[in-house]
């Protein structure tokens, strides 16, 4: 049953984003009809949504293409978009992981 209900937000939620902010209320009304929990499950995602303002969809290069560009730079306590980089956790093969603060 969680799984179908997972599946049932994830149809709204996505259907939500696809219509203009100014038409999802009364989408949401409608595809919500008499299921208030529904209703706030999606809202949440859709302020979470708004919240991280695209981050994941942008590359790292575009973002801070002199830290990509040069794997030798320490990056610790620099500032890449909100997250300020504490230490680095971590480096392998496919890069390396910092602790970041946001």
């Amino acid at each position: 049953m969680k799984r179908e209900r997972n599946r049932q937000i994830d149809q709204v939620f996505q259907a939500a984003l696809a219509r203009d902010t100014e038409e999802r209320t009364a989408f949401l009304d409608k595809a919500c009809n008499d299921d208030p929990g529904l209703r706030r499950d999606v809202e949440a995602l859709l302020a979470s949504d708004e919240q991280a303002g695209g981050f994941i969809e942008s590359p790292a290069l575009e973002i801070a293409p002199e830290l990509v560009a040069d794997h030798t730079t320490s990056v610790t306590g620099k500032t890449i978009g909100p997250y300020r980089l504490d230490s680095q956790l971590g480096a392998g093969g496919m890069g390396k992981v910092y602790l970041a603060h946001d």
